[in-house]
């Protein structure tokens, strides 16, 4: 039966772990994996020797990656699926940190420590990854709850130690399995065992005990050290770290997740810094010396750790500092403030709300702005279905993409498609001298050629690879990607035929935002029309697509920062084929929303509709932003260049009239005028920076604005409203300049 104090706090451990459970759940598998993550799934794929045998030359142990190796064949390969382990050791941890916390300090310390963090960013952001950092940081977590429950059961029969002592050398080692660094885990507990010798003057026989126990868990560890040592590869440091610049950024990660921009969060440092030291002195007044010897490390490691990194020239591991290197020790550390929380709450009731709330506002700020950054991306996922419904088990698929091959493996590989190779093979780049032996060997006079280039110009900046395909293939389909391009070379470039099952429509993601492009996958045979129309009713974007017999082709709709926000609904000729959803852009804007009316024409297709400009007068050296606010009254068939410029009397000093001026096409090039759809308000942010010798006394001055050919530089005439030098430019009002 648990203990009266246990049994009370149970409904609130219990909260603590759910919300935990929740806050890292919450968008777990709504952000595409980063390079790091699809290397983890990548080799999580390999059998389990050839794993072994990679992740020796690698900078992690094989611990994670073995683990990830079973669970994607328990639960897949969904962005979700491969998290989902990293989400089960991180709460996992919330419940080893209570543990710890119950041990040296009290049940209400180790519950709110576990409270802190369930809700840090630092620790939520890590729970979400695929990667061994999480496991790393609970694997400390439980070594140093085992040596503090030994350090209890210190008197017991040996019997009873005996069990405690087999689970800390496999704790140890399961660390050090996992991560290298975890080695600093052995270190503190030896600190932290020496410090308690001397200061409870525990039997020898104990420290005989603890002694042997570090010897088996270096024991296990052996063999896998023994078979990496000469294997691993050294990876160089980056810019230095100062000792404060180091814990700096360590008290920033422990208060708010974040670990850039110090200089910006001084605010958030210092404090935390202080609650750290008040924390560590408050345990030392109320002589708890075996949570002094095992949370003072969790401070003082991991910051000198990531100073020794940078300056200290290791052979065997030297890795650039990173914020996740800093993990390790956090759940430990997390114990501090709450050791003084609950300090303050014995002192008097609901002193410690002083503390506990502040951290718990940074924290829910914190974790807001995490989760505004998860959404999911294309990335190569339409790639990938464009390969499933065309590839077959002999075609052969060359990837030109330097080491972000990773990236593009992630999704492929989940298709079951035939095997990828990277050109060049054990060379850094394509030449003129390797091509041929390269393309001719990855090939291998296969009567079909994919050509993946993701990112091709890190190894093949000349373009070799597509110019041997050129003069060896003909093309038969071509899909674009941004930058990056799907290509399928043929002996006699014919179009290729569907595979069986090929979907009516593909559309791997359903959220945009400004800059992603909407690639929808169409199953046609025959001509077809396809829009993308707001949930307001208004069409965003249509396509006429002509096809002559069955494919899959690409429909690519732009998302830009006046795409509306809201959610759009994609029909081919006239019949709904699936729903996206724009966040993060412009509302869909009505002539109400517009700050100036001034319902302005140009030409036949195009009206300006009003603007925008700062309140108050305006300086010379500071940007002045204009907002204009277009609408095509109907499809406008080319694209034009903005300007705005702002005139006046000549000045004294040069006689031009011209005192500041911005060019450029509408909404930074983003959204030309030849895509606008009839009726939608685009709003088109132009900055001018005005030259103080330009504008060398204050007064009033005109703002004008226009749209003229690039190609000609004709402006396009102003057919009705407000006009200015001859119908050529539009004026937009007097502009207040102060000195």
């Amino acid at each position: 039966m648990l203990p009266a104090r246990t049994r009370r706090l149970f409904p609130y451990l219990l909260l603590i772990l759910l919300a935990g459970f929740a806050l890292r759940l919450h968008l777990l598998g709504a952000a595409n994996v980063w390079w790091d993550e699809a290397y983890s799934v990548w080799l999580a794929r390999r059998p389990l020797p050839e794993l072994a045998r990679i992740t020796a030359f690698d900078v992690h142990p094989l611990l994670y990656y073995t683990l990830l190796h079973g669970w994607i064949r328990l639960a897949g390969q969904s962005e979700l699926a491969v998290r989902f382990i990293s989400l089960i050791a991180g709460v996992l941890t919330l419940a080893l940190a209570y543990r710890l916390g119950a041990s040296v300090l009290s049940r209400e310390a180790g519950a709110l420590g576990a409270l802190l963090l369930a809700v840090s960013r630092f620790h939520i952001w890590w729970s979400q990854e695929a990667r061994m950092y999480v496991f790393a940081a609970c694997w400390a977590t439980l070594a140093l709850w085992l040596l503090a429950r030994q350090v209890r059961l210190r008197e017991r029969p040996f019997r009873v130690r005996l069990g405690g002592w087999i689970a800390f050398a496999l704790a140890l080692a399961a660390g050090m399995y996992t991560l290298y660094l975890a080695g600093l885990v052995l270190v503190a507990a030896s600190g932290a065992a020496l410090i308690l010798l001397v200061v409870r003057r525990v039997r020898w026989r104990w420290a005989v005990e603890w002694a042997l126990a570090q010897v088996a868990a270096l024991i296990l560890y052996l063999p896998w050290a023994v078979y990496a040592l000469d294997k691993i590869r050294s990876q160089a440091a980056g810019a230095e770290f100062s000792p404060d610049a180091a814990f700096s950024v360590y008290a920033l990660l422990l208060a708010a997740g974040i670990s850039t921009d110090i200089g910006r969060y001084l605010w958030l440092i210092l404090p935390y810094g202080l609650l750290l030291i008040a924390a560590l002195i408050w345990i030392g007044l109320k002589r708890r010396p075996e949570a002094l010897a095992l949370l003072l490390p969790a401070v003082l490691i991991p910051p000198l750790i990531v100073f020794g990194l940078t300056v200290i020239d290791w052979r065997f591991y030297r890795p650039a500092p990173e914020a996740r290197y800093f993990l390790l020790f956090a759940p430990a550390a997390m114990l501090l403030p709450a050791a003084l929380i609950d300090g303050l709450r014995r002192w008097r009731n609901g002193a410690g709300l002083l503390i506990l709330l502040p951290l718990l506002t940074v924290a829910a700020w914190s974790a807001s702005q995490h989760y505004t950054a998860r959404y999911l991306r294309d990335q190569w996922k339409s790639a990938a279905q464009v390969l499933a419904a065309y590839a077959r088990p002999d075609d052969a698929v060359l990837m030109v993409s330097g080491d972000r091959y990773p990236l593009f493996l992630y999704e492929y590989e989940r298709i079951d498609g035939p095997p990828a190779r990277a050109v060049p093979d054990g060379a850094p780049l394509l030449t003129a001298e390797n091509v041929e032996a390269q393309m001719a060997q990855a090939a291998g006079g296969a009567e079909r050629v994919w050509l993946v280039g993701i990112e091709a110009g890190i190894q093949d900046p000349d373009g070799l690879a597509r110019a041997w395909l050129d003069a060896h293939y003909r093309p038969a389909l071509s899909v674009n990607y941004d930058y990056n391009a799907l290509v399928l070379y043929t002996i006699d470039g014919a179009q290729p035929a569907l595979n069986d099952g090929t979907p009516w429509a593909v559309l791997p993601t359903r959220e945009f935002r400004p800059g992603d492009t909407v690639h929808l996958g169409l199953r046609v045979e025959a001509p077809a029309v396809v829009e993308m129309i707001h949930e307001s009713g208004l069409v965003l974007a249509a396509r006429t697509i002509e096809a002559s017999a069955p494919a899959l082709l690409d429909v690519p709709f732009a998302v830009t920062q006046a795409t509306p926000a809201g959610r759009c609904a994609l029909r081919v000729d006239g019949q709904e084929v699936g729903q996206v959803r724009v966040t993060r852009s412009d509302p869909l804007l009505r002539e109400a929303d517009v700050p100036r009316q001034l319902n302005a024409r140009l030409g036949d297709s195009i009206e300006l509709v009003g603007m925008g400009l700062p309140r108050g007068p305006v300086r010379p050296g500071q940007p002045l932003i204009v907002d204009l606010y277009w609408r095509a009254l109907q499809p406008v068939g080319m694209d034009y260049t903005v300007f705005v410029q702002v005139v006046g009397p000549p000045n004294p000093a040069s006689g031009m009239l011209l005192r500041g001026q911005h060019d450029g096409p509408p909404v930074a090039g983003s959204f030309p005028t030849g895509a606008w759809p009839a009726g939608l308000i685009v709003r088109d942010r132009h900055t001018l920076s005005l030259d103080p010798a330009a504008m060398p006394e204050e007064g009033s001055y005109t703002l004008i604005a226009g749209l003229y050919d690039p190609a000609t530089g004709v402006r396009l005439p102003v057919s009705a409203g407000p006009d200015y030098l001859g119908q050529s430019a539009l004026d937009l009002g007097i502009l207040t300049i102060a000195p």
